[in-house]
């Protein structure tokens, strides 16, 4: 054209023929030699483990459209793809050949080419550069003319054959892939609190190149000067920051006492070694503390515990650049105001913590991004030994530790266990017990009677804990149990996938007799707990079910000074706190009730309110809150809670059980109906785990209600039908399967980050609707973006022309490694 404003000026014309290839299988890439084993192809992970053979016109499905190949003929395609390809690298020997002829390729083995993908670091942009073999290279299609010659020139024998070349050619392509570069940028959710957390237009003020907001546009964050990436190549001032998806392979360097140099984890000038200190503070941030027996977040130099977690204008910024490590990506995709919602400055049952509500500084937000992280490690390791880091708060020296979580059992309730006899019962004495309760609630938590880990419960510190029984003007006081030794009770990690206390027999059993002031409550419950001792005991004629009007544990009058604690064992044979409920209870904040007051001591059972619950035993966001027998409706109800107390969780509240009426979550961020703590009639903070009720629930930072995992029966109308209901007297029922699950493995797809505890009640990350209404975005789809798996560095992701058929091709001949349906082996093209 010499003119742009002249139609006549035209020299020449083009005619172009535009293919949509979107979604087709890349043949530079995918198939496998036949003789691969299960070990090697089972896995998938790649389209180069795709199956030819179930690609319509290669077999026979779905009949009568094609006849397909023979399976002769079908092993002959599927290696003279793989041979003609990958004759170097996949060690092939013969050559291409037509059906009928005898000429094919052929493989010893699987291996060469297993191998050869593992050490890929170009993403199969370019041919191996392994060395000859036989004096030939491995080769590339360059277009699809080459791949119509290939197939129906170089390999179809007869009519029939090319007819049927000729249809799976619907479902190959030459060119699926793209740069293996993270384009995600955030979406503002319906109901988000703006302009506070308007992430859309945050992220482009006042340009997308020089915004500072946590949630940038990926593809405008630029460095301000030049450095090496982690692959070797070079970075110039003005290029954009993330040039590749971080590799969730990285994570299994990441060991229980320090790095883990036993397999390839990582990249060094592009090539695959195993990790190091200075690799894993590069793409983590962290460095192993051996005196702590923890990893400490120091961020990509020095060995400064870091107070933040920096934003990705931040690390462009620094001099010289590098890339932004593992959590510093987490922050940057998850919607900031997602993270960091705690119950507040006020303490419920354990005392507050500023990492889970100092919105003031980034802390709460910063910690909860570190136990998300925390919490992805310990879904990829197989240890069952929970990923301790250290984080400090910017306001005090502080160093929070993060537990990462495991498939172990978590503290579920504190339940109080008062023995009182009956009138005539003059040679029987009063007692009581402070019982813990603890719950693995993963529903694949493991029952088998092999011990596994072992777990600690322990109460440390200094309290003053004692017990009480009012009788009219009368209170028979214990002494305040004895803490030295420290009362511990070692059991296994295995048999609680139901709330259960530690008790004399079965898989809650102790491994080895209980410490301290620890005994059993006796027959008919045989639980064990830490053990009032009165001095001396009341007997029958002081204290009975006839005159006591209640019965409680009193906290003494200072806050704080003592804790529940679970330790897990290290594989030193020492002990590390992963859970503890720092006791900020003083007094007796809730008692069980007598008969005079509503309550029923005629059950044979013992074991009757106050408790002290977590909503989720995993996390202590929200607090601890109090239950007791007083106003739980009729007598029998308390009679109900006497049974079941210790062996259940806040399952519904269907018969006025569980209801909370003591030390319930702060903050306007949270909904309660009724809102005066003193009437139970109607409200049911179980409801909080499904979050997506009106009258109980609670918001996010930003202001949007999102829902938690469990939304079937969001209203509560059903009985024993949660994801929450466990009840140890009868096998877990309701929707027990709807539970997350520990994967304690690789992911075998980056959506498996969805099986991953968002340290929030009863929700894992997610990446479908954020709230109740249709219009809600996932805070957390960004994290499918800027992950990837190894074997995936660069797949197109067009969803809308995807062909099932090429779908099909990873279902096939697919290795599963754990039951269940939760592991779709296609979910890696996605």
């Amino acid at each position: 054209v010499t003119s742009a404003s002249n139609g006549t000026s035209i020299l020449g014309r083009y005619a172009y023929i535009i293919y949509d290839e979107g979604g087709l299988l890349d043949m530079n890439v995918a198939g496998y030699p036949t003789v691969s084993t299960p070990a090697q192809f089972g896995r998938k992970g790649a389209v180069a483990y795709a199956d030819l053979k179930v690609i319509p016109g290669i077999s026979p499905t779905p009949a009568p459209v094609v006849t397909g190949l023979s399976l002769l003929s079908q092993t002959k395609f599927v290696n003279n793809i793989v041979g003609w390809r990958n004759f170097s690298s996949g060690a092939a020997t013969g050559s291409l050949g037509t059906f009928a002829s005898g000429a094919t390729y052929s493989f010893a083995s699987g291996t060469n080419y297993w191998s050869s993908l593992q050490s890929n670091t170009n993403g199969f942009l370019l041919t191996s550069n392994t060395s000859l073999n036989g004096n030939q290279s491995d080769r590339i299609l360059g277009g699809r003319q080459q791949l119509i010659a290939l197939l129906l020139r170089g390999m179809a024998s007869t009519a029939a054959d090319r007819a049927n070349l000729q249809v799976a050619l619907q479902y190959l392509g030459t060119f699926s892939r793209e740069f293996n570069r993270p384009t995600w940028k955030p979406s503002t959710p319906a109901g988000a609190t703006l302009p506070a957390y308007d992430y859309a237009t945050l992220a482009k003020t006042p340009t997308p190149e020089t915004s500072v907001a946590i949630n940038r546009d990926l593809t405008a964050v630029r460095v301000s000067a030049g450095f090496t990436r982690s692959d070797g190549t070079p970075v110039n001032a003005g290029d954009p920051l993330l040039k590749n998806r971080f590799s969730l392979a990285r994570l299994g360097g990441i060991g229980p006492a320090g790095p883990n140099a036993t397999q390839n984890t990582t990249l060094v000038n592009a090539v695959l070694v195993p990790a190091t200190a200075a690799t894993i503070q590069r793409d983590f941030g962290l460095l192993w503390n051996s005196g702590l027996n923890h990893w400490d977040y120091v961020g990509g130099s020095g060995s400064t515990v870091q107070t933040t977690i920096k934003r990705l204008d931040q690390v462009a910024g620094e001099n010289p650049p590098r890339e932004p490590n593992f959590f510093e990506l987490l922050k940057a995709v998850i919607l900031s105001g997602s993270v960091g919602l705690g119950s507040g400055s006020g303490s419920t049952f354990v005392a507050a913590e500023l990492k889970y509500y100092d919105t003031a500084t980034s802390l709460s937000a910063d910690y909860h991004i570190m136990q998300i992280g925390a919490n992805i490690i310990d879904a990829w390791d197989s240890d069952n030994i929970p990923t301790f880091i250290g984080f400090k708060d910017p306001s005090s020296a502080t160093v929070y530790e993060a537990a990462g979580i495991e498939n172990v059992p978590y503290l579920n309730k504190i339940v109080f266990c008062p023995q009182i006899p009956t009138s005539t019962s003059l040679n029987q004495t009063a007692d009581a017990w402070l019982v813990p309760s603890l719950w693995n609630p993963h529903q694949n938590g493991s029952a088998s009677t092999i011990t596994g880990n072992r777990v600690r419960i322990a109460l440390t510190g200094s309290p003053t804990y004692t017990a009480g029984f009012t009788v009219g003007s009368t209170t028979y006081t214990s002494n305040a149990i004895v803490t030295f030794p420290t009362p511990t009770i070692d059991v296994s990690a295995n048999g609680f996938m139901a709330p259960a206390p530690p008790q004399e027999t079965g898989l809650t059993a102790p491994l080895t007799p209980p410490t301290g002031s620890v005994s059993s409550v006796g027959s008919p419950e045989r639980f064990y707990g830490f053990h009032f001792v009165f001095t001396p005991p009341p007997n029958g004629s002081q204290v009975n079910k006839d005159n006591t009007d209640a019965a409680y544990p009193h906290f003494g009058t200072t806050s704080g000074n003592g804790n529940i604690e679970l330790q897990v064992q290290l594989p030193d044979t020492s002990y590390k706190t992963y859970q503890k409920w720092n006791i900020a209870a003083t007094l007796n904040p809730l008692s069980a009730k007598g008969v005079k007051n509503n309550g029923d001591w005629s059950n044979t059972n013992k074991l009757s309110d106050p408790e002290y619950v977590a909503l989720d035993p995993r996390t202590l966001r929200f607090g601890v809150w109090g239950s007791d027998a007083n106003g739980q409706g009729s007598t029998g109800n308390a009679k109900k809670n006497a049974s079941y107390g210790a062996e259940d969780s806040v399952d519904q509240d269907k018969g006025k059980l569980e209801f909370i009426n003591w030390s319930r979550p702060q903050g306007s961020s949270f909904t309660v109906t009724p809102s005066a703590p003193s009437d139970v009639s109607s409200a049911d903070l179980s409801l909080y785990a499904t979050n997506g009720t009106a009258s109980n629930h609670y918001i996010d930072l930003d202001g949007v209600q999102r829902r938690g995992d469990w939304t079937t029966d969001v209203n509560g109308t059903g009985s024993k039908a949660t994801i929450m209901y466990a009840s140890a007297k009868t096998p877990p029922a309701g929707k027990y399967l709807d539970r997350p699950q520990i994967l304690s493995g690789p992911f075998q797809s980056v959506a498996e980050l969805g099986q991953v505890f968002r340290d929030q009640p009863w929700k894992t990350l997610s990446f479908t609707s954020a709230t109740t209404g249709a219009t809600g975005v996932s805070a957390d789809a960004g994290l499918l973006d800027v992950f990837t798996l190894p074997g995936q560095p660069g797949q197109k992701r067009k969803l809308g022309s995807v062909l099932f058929s090429c779908i099909s091709v990873f279902g096939a001949s697919t290795k599963t490694p754990m039951a269940g349906p939760c592991r779709p082996p296609w979910a890696m093209i996605f």
